[in-house]
């Protein structure tokens, strides 16, 4: 999770222009520190119904999930970011 951040961080200060970087760091804070009691909550629903062993692999499968899809992203624009 922390290289995660690290990373989308990193991108993002890298790609934005210097006149936006402070609005799009409060929406990344944002982003990080306000859903995540919206994703505890789901998680907790989930669990609830349909166990607790099922909602930690449904979890576990889109993080590896989204982690791919970041990793694609981030070879893409780490293409562009030279080229610009």
């Amino acid at each position: 999770m922390i290289v995660q951040m690290a990373s989308s961080n990193t991108l993002l200060q890298t790609i934005v222009e210097d006149d936006k970087r402070g609005r799009i760091m409060s929406l990344y804070t944002m982003a990080f520190m306000g859903m995540a009691p919206v994703g505890s909550l789901l998680a907790g629903a989930l669990a609830g119904r349909i166990g607790a062993p099922v909602t930690m692999l449904i979890c576990g499968a889109s993080c590896v999930l989204s982690s791919l899809v970041f990793v694609g992203y981030h070879v893409r624009l780490r293409g562009g970011i030279g080229a610009h």
